[in-house]
C-alpha cells in the first residue's frame, strides 16, 4: 500500500479536526488541534523542510500558538465579540495558506528519523515522566483566583467587552489562548482551559534540549533537560491558567531561532524569533529577560558582519516591538497603564535588596531540598570552573566557591549587600578567557533574571521562575564534564529524573492529601526536610478540590437564591456563582465554608443564627464545603450529588455564563448629574420583616471619566433609615475614580433591617455623594435639570417576621 504523503496526511488531519468540532466527545481534542497545533505545522514544513522532527515539531507548536494569539486578538478588536465561524475561518485558512506557494510540494522531502539509542530511550522516559506530571488528572483541581480571573477575562472577551483585556493589567496571552479553545469547544471545563499550558510546559523542555544541543552537545542536552524537568515552579505552572510556562516557552525559542539565524544566515530564523519574542511579551512582560542573552548572541556576530549585524538587529526588533505593539500600542493610550504602572512599580521599589533566601525556600518547597543541592553545586561548579581560568584563578576559585557555600547557609550574611559579591562572581565568570559565546550566553540568560529579582525588585515570589532555564543550561554543562560512560549518562538522568517525579508527584498530583497544608508532614519520608520554612505565599498549581461546581449549580438553578459570604476568595467565587451577590458585611443568607483552600478570607461570626442545609463530600467521605442559611429555612439538601451536579455546571459553562454583563431585574435610566447613571437593579426582599435583610444589586455606568470619589447610599425610607448602607461601591474595592466610560458596574448592598420597623409599605432610595463634604450628586430629569438629590426605586412591604428568625 503506497504511503500518503505528509500534506495528503495534513489535509486530512485538518478536514477531521473540523469534523471533530461537530461530536461532543471529540470537540476538545480537535479544538486544541485546529487552535495551536495545526495553523503552524504547513508553514514549518513550507520554511524549514530539512529540519529533523523534534525542531519542526517545537516550529509548528511555536508557530501554532502564535497564530492562536493573535489571531484571536484581532478577532477581539472586531465589535460584536469572537464567533465561532471567524475563528474556524482563519485558523482554517492560515493552516492551508502555505500549500498555496509551488515551493509547498518540495517540502515533501522525507526527514531523516532520529537514531534509536539506549540514551535516547532514556531522555524520552524523561521526557514521558515530565508529560505525565503535567497532564495527569490536570482537570480535578479547581480554579485558583488568578485562573478564575483569567477565564472570566476569557469570556468577556468572547462576548464583545472591548476592555475585557485592558482591564486584566498584565499581558493579554493567558486570557487569549483558553478563549480561543473556548469558542470551539462551546463549554469548558478547568483540564481543558489548562491543556495549552500544560502543553507549553512540555515544549519549553524540548526546546531547551535544542537549544542546549546547539550551545554544546547532546550530552549537556539531556542533563540539562532532566533538570529543568525536575523544576516543581514549571510544574506547578504547568498546571494552571497563568502565563509562566508561554514565557518560558517562548522566550527559548526565540533565544534558540535567533542563535540558528546567527549560524545559518537565514532571515526566516530571524523573523521567527521577534514573532516568539513578540508572544512571550503578549503573555507577560518577565519575557523581556532573555533580551540580553539574545543580545549577546547578536554582539558576538558584530564584528563577523558590521552590515548584516545591523540590519539582523534592527529587523528583530522591529518584529517583536512590531508583534507585541498589536496590544500594547492601544493600552498604553488606555486608562488602565497608569493603573498597571503604579503596581509594577510597587513591585519593583526603591534601593537594593536580598531574596536570596525565598529563592532558596521556594526552589526546594516546590521542587525538593535534593533539586536545590544538586542543580546548585553544579551551578558553583560551573562558575568555579569559569573564574579559575583567569589570572590567579586559584584565588578566585576559592574565593568564589566560599562566597556562594557560605551565601546558600546563610543567605542574609550580608544583608543587601550581598549582590556585590554575588555580581562580582557572576562578571568574573563572565569575563573569563575559557567561556565561548554559548557559555556566556547561558551565563547571560542566568544572571539577568537572577540578579534581578533577588536584589532589585522588591517583591519577587515565584517570578523567580525565570531563572530556571539558564540555571539549567549552566547545572546542564557541569554535569556532562563529569565523565561517565555513555550508558551512565541516560542512567544518571533517569535516577534523578524518578527522584524528582516522586517528590513532584506527591506535592502536584497526588490529591488523598493536602500538600500545602500538611507541609512539610505530609511530604514522603525520603524529602522530609522541617528545616526549609514554608513560603507565606504563592501557591501554584497544588491540587485541591472544594466542590464549588455544586453550588455553582444550586444557584445557577435558584435553589440557592440569596447574597452569601465565605472563606474562599472572592475571585474564586466570583467563578463557580457566577457572580452570584456576595456580601461585604456579616449576616448574609447563605455563609460557604470550605475546608480546602490556597488563600483563605477570614469570616466574622454570624449575627444571626445559621443551620448547615447541606454539605460536598469527598471520596473519604470527609466534607469539604459546607452550606449554611440563615433561620428560618425551608432547605435541607443533606449531602450534595457531587458528580451530577458537576456535570450540570459543565454543561452550562458558555462564555456568557461568566461575563460580567449588565443583567438587572429591573431596567432604569437614571441620571446623576449627568456623571453616573444607574442603568437597573436587582432586589432580593425576601427576608423584607423586622429584623430580616433585604440586598438590592445596582448596575451603574460611568458617563463620563471621573476625578471624585463618590459613596453610594441606599435608605429603606430616607427620612427615619430603618435599613441603610453606606459604602464606596463594590465593598469599596471599585471607587468611581477607578470607572471606565460605558464600564457596568454591578454593586450589591445588603440591608440589615432594624427589628423595630412598621410593618407598610417603604420606599428604597438611592443616591451618591461626595465623602468628604456629605454634597449629594443631583437627579436629572429627561430635560437636564435637577429633580432631586435622591431617586426611589421601589417599596417594599413590610412582613411579619417569621418564626425563629432572630
Amino acid at each position: 500500500m503506497k504511503k500518503l504523503s505528509p500534506s495528503i496526511t495534513f489535509f486530512i488531519l485538518l478536514a477531521g479536526a473540523n469534523l471533530g468540532l461537530l461530536f461532543a466527545p471529540l470537540t476538545p481534542l480537535t479544538a486544541i488541534a485546529l487552535t495551536l497545533l495545526l495553523p503552524g505545522w504547513g508553514w514549518v514544513r513550507w520554511l524549514f523542510p530539512h529540519q529533523r522532527r523534534l525542531s519542526r515539531l517545537a516550529l509548528a507548536l511555536g508557530l501554532g500558538y502564535a497564530v492562536a494569539t493573535l489571531g484571536t486578538l484581532i478577532l477581539h478588536y472586531l465589535p460584536g465579540g469572537i464567533a465561532e465561524w471567524q475563528l474556524l475561518a482563519l485558523l482554517n485558512a492560515l493552516a492551508l495558506a502555505p500549500f498555496l506557494h509551488p515551493r509547498a510540494r518540495r517540502a515533501d522531502t522525507p526527514v531523516p528519523a532520529e537514531k534509536i539509542t539506549t540514551a535516547a530511550i532514556g531522555f524520552a522516559l524523561v521526557i514521558l515522566l515530565a508529560i505525565g506530571l503535567r497532564f495527569a488528572d490536570l482537570g480535578y483541581s479547581e480554579f485558583q483566583g488568578d485562573e478564575a480571573l483569567a477565564m472570566i477575562s476569557a469570556a468577556e472577551a468572547i462576548q464583545g467587552h472591548a476592555d475585557a483585556l485592558f482591564l486584566r493589567g498584565k499581558g493579554p496571552g493567558e486570557i487569549l489562548l483558553p478563549a480561543a479553545v473556548w469558542t470551539l469547544t462551546g463549554t469548558i471545563t478547568e483540564g481543558v482551559a489548562r491543556v495549552p499550558f500544560a502543553i507549553a510546559g512540555v515544549m519549553g523542555l524540548l526546546t531547551l534540549y535544542l537549544l542546549a544541543k546547539d550551545l554544546f552537545s547532546t550530552r549537556t542536552a539531556r542533563y540539562a533537560t532532566a533538570i529543568l524537568a525536575a523544576g516543581g515552579l514549571l510544574v506547578g505552572f504547568s498546571r494552571i491558567v497563568q502565563y509562566q510556562t508561554i514565557v518560558v516557552w517562548m522566550s527559548l525559542l526565540s533565544l534558540w531561532t535567533f542563535w540558528h539565524w546567527q549560524r545559518e544566515k537565514q532571515w526566516r530564523w530571524l523573523l521567527l524569533s521577534g514573532i516568539f519574542l513578540g508572544i512571550g511579551l503578549l503573555a507577560h512582560y518577565d519575557a523581556i529577560l532573555v533580551a540580553p542573552a539574545i543580545g549577546w548572541v547578536w554582539l558576538s556576530g558584530v564584528k563577523k558582519d558590521l552590515r548584516r549585524s545591523l540590519l539582523g538587529g534592527m529587523g528583530w526588533g522591529v518584529t517583536a516591538l512590531g508583534t507585541a505593539a498589536i496590544f500594547y500600542a492601544p493600552y498604553l493610550l488606555d486608562p488602565q497603564i497608569s493603573r498597571t504602572g503604579d503596581y509594577v512599580s510597587g513591585r519593583i521599589g526603591a534601593g537594593l535588596k536580598n531574596h536570596l533566601a525565598d529563592f532558596l525556600n521556594f526552589n526546594a518547597f516546590y521542587s525538593s531540598f535534593y533539586f536545590v543541592l544538586i542543580a546548585g553545586l553544579l551551578l558553583v561548579g560551573f562558575l568555579g570552573w569559569a573564574v579559575f581560568h583567569h589570572k590567579e584563578g586559584k584565588w578566585w576559585t576559592i574565593f568564589s566557591v566560599a562566597t556562594l557555600l557560605m551565601l546558600a547557609v546563610t543567605p542574609n550574611w550580608l544583608g543587601q549587600w550581598t549582590v556585590l559579591p554575588v555580581a562580582a562572581i557572576l562578571l568574573a565568570a563572565f569575563a573569563s578567557p575559557a567561556l565561548d559565546t554559548a557559555k556566556r550566553t547561558a551565563l547571560v540568560y542566568f544572571a539577568v533574571p537572577f540578579l534581578g529579582y533577588n536584589f532589585a525588585v522588591a517583591t519577587p515570589l515565584t517570578h523567580i521562575y525565570t531563572v530556571l532555564p539558564g540555571w539549567a543550561l549552566l547545572a546542564g554543562w557541569a554535569a556532562a564534564q563529569i565523565r561517565l560512560e555513555r550508558r551512565a549518562v541516560w542512567g544518571v538522568n533517569l535516577a534523578l529524573v524518578l527522584i524528582s517525579s516522586l517528590y513532584l508527584w506527591n506535592a502536584f498530583v497526588n490529591h488523598s492529601h493536602n500538600f500545602v497544608r500538611d507541609y512539610p508532614a505530609g511530604n514522603i519520608a525520603l524529602f522530609r526536610t522541617p528545616e526549609i520554612p514554608k513560603p507565606q505565599t504563592g501557591f501554584f498549581g497544588f491540587p485541591h478540590k472544594t466542590g464549588w461546581k455544586s453550588v455553582g449549580a444550586l444557584i445557577a438553578t435558584g435553589t440557592l437564591n440569596g447574597d452569601y459570604e465565605s472563606n474562599e476568595e472572592e475571585d474564586v467565587t466570583g467563578w463557580y456563582t457566577r457572580h452570584a451577590p456576595r456580601a461585604c458585611n456579616p449576616g448574609a443568607e447563605f455563609r460557604f465554608v470550605a475546608a480546602e483552600l490556597v488563600d483563605a478570607t477570614p469570616l466574622a461570626p454570624p449575627p444571626a443564627p445559621l443551620v448547615e442545609i447541606g454539605s460536598v463530600m469527598n471520596a473519604a467521605g470527609k466534607p469539604t464545603l459546607s452550606i449554611f442559611q440563615r433561620t428560618p429555612t425551608p432547605l435541607d439538601l443533606g449531602e450534595l450529588n457531587r458528580a451530577a451536579l458537576e456535570r450540570q455546571f459543565n454543561q452550562t459553562a458558555t462564555p456568557a455564563a461568566f461575563a460580567r454583563e449588565a443583567r438587572p431585574d429591573v431596567v432604569t435610566d437614571i441620571n446623576f448629574g449627568g456623571k453616573i447613571k444607574l442603568v437597573g437593579y436587582s432586589l432580593n426582599a425576601r427576608r423584607s420583616y423586622p429584623g430580616g435583610r433585604v440586598v438590592v444589586t445596582l448596575f451603574w455606568q460611568a458617563q463620563q471619566s471621573l476625578r471624585e470619589q463618590y459613596k453610594v447610599f441606599v435608605h429603606l425610607d430616607s427620612e427615619k433609615k430603618y435599613a441603610q448602607a453606606d459604602s464606596v461601591p463594590v465593598c469599596a474595592r471599585f471607587p468611581t475614580t477607578d470607572w471606565r466610560v460605558g464600564q457596568t458596574i454591578a454593586d450589591t448592598h445588603a440591608l440589615d433591617i432594624s427589628p423595630d420597623t412598621p410593618l407598610t409599605d417603604l420606599p428604597l432610595v438611592v443616591g451618591l455623594y461626595q465623602p468628604d463634604t456629605g454634597a449629594r450628586l443631583d437627579v436629572l430629569d429627561v430635560a437636564g435639570n435637577p429633580a432631586g438629590v435622591s431617586a426611589t426605586l421601589t417599596t417594599i412591604g413590610m412582613l411579619p417576621a417569621p418564626k425563629g428568625d432572630k
